[in-house]
């Protein structure tokens, strides 16, 4: 071993970028099958998407102390592509677009959407004229707490978070006649930190592998 050898300091290796599903990364383009949704576009409360859209953020939520994924594609078009993995098995893939927004005047407005007997977590929630069921929680309560769910979104930097937040989230379904046989309602209180949250409602059906081209 020269001298040189003894003073040099060892190479240190940038981390690297998660893998994640399907082949999904930031500024992957994403096609979805829209024949199915143009057949069903009058019984659905969201337009149906159309052409390419690309992946601008990507959120990651860790659940049963690891085990279970839930991935947040976000797309150019106000819409993200979830993906639900457990032990590196993809369980469900679901496409939402976000249908409103509320922001609560303050934390404790914020706080009447996840206390006992808020909107979220009811038997029911409707939004113009359908009517959605709860499909979290037990059948018979006549309220559901909302699950909590922290987020890490990620943009340029795939290694660091631009910033987290924690969701208050619920899930509803309706039957709509549509390709997937139920569109789904996801209504989350999502908690920025001090004094910056909003309730986010989004609208959307379940896919396959095969309703997705993904470059």
């Amino acid at each position: 071993m020269s001298l040189f050898d003894l003073f040099r300091k060892p190479a240190v290796r940038a981390p690297s970028a998660p893998a994640y599903p399907l082949g999904l990364r930031l500024k992957a383009g994403v096609e979805i099958d829209a024949l199915p949704f143009r057949m069903a576009a009058d019984r659905l409360l969201f337009q149906p998407p159309t052409g390419a859209q690309f992946v601008e953020r990507i959120g990651r939520i860790r659940l049963s102390e690891g085990a279970t994924e839930i991935f947040r594609f976000y797309l150019t078009d106000d819409a993200f592509l979830q993906v639900i993995q457990s032990a590196g098995v993809i369980e469900a893939i679901g496409y939402f677009v976000f249908h409103d927004t509320i922001t609560p005047d303050n934390a404790a407005a914020f706080r009447t959407w996840t206390q006992s007997g808020s909107r979220i977590g009811a038997p029911t929630f409707v939004v113009g004229e359908h009517r959605y069921e709860r499909q979290w929680g037990e059948d018979e309560a006549q309220w559901a707490p909302p699950v909590a769910m922290d987020e890490a979104v990620y943009g340029a930097d795939p290694t660091r978070p631009e910033f987290d937040l924690t969701h208050y989230a619920m899930l509803y379904a309706r039957d709509a006649d549509v390709p997937s046989g139920r569109e789904h309602l996801l209504i989350s209180a999502e908690d920025y930190g001090p004094n910056e949250f909003c309730v986010v409602i989004s609208v959307g059906v379940p896919l396959s592998q095969a309703d997705l081209r993904i470059t």
